[in-house]
């Protein structure tokens, strides 16, 4: 999913799983009066690109471009899903 480096004082980073139609609605609508969004699951979090920056700042990057994740950002968390851990040692 394309995501677009917020610019603006109203962003909202989206954490639902990809196939959650209230979220497909929810970044739908806010694309659409211009908010810049992004997408980000607990499924697939392990493979995105995140950069913690001194001061409680977040890059996340799919492609070239981040979504910047700061004090402005309203986070909207429904059904985020689940980090798979299967892989990892017990450890």
């Amino acid at each position: 999913m394309p995501r677009r480096e917020s610019t603006g004082d109203h962003n909202v980073l989206i954490v639902a799983k990809p196939d959650d139609e209230h979220g497909d609605c929810v970044e739908a609508y806010l694309r659409s009066r211009g908010i810049s969004t992004a997408r980000l699951s607990l499924n697939t979090v392990r493979h995105t690109g995140i950069e913690w920056e001194p001061g409680g700042v977040l890059h996340i990057y799919e492609g070239n471009a981040p979504f910047v994740v700061d004090g402005r950002t309203t986070i909207w968390w429904r059904r985020p899903g689940r980090v798979d851990v299967m892989d990892l040692d017990e450890d």
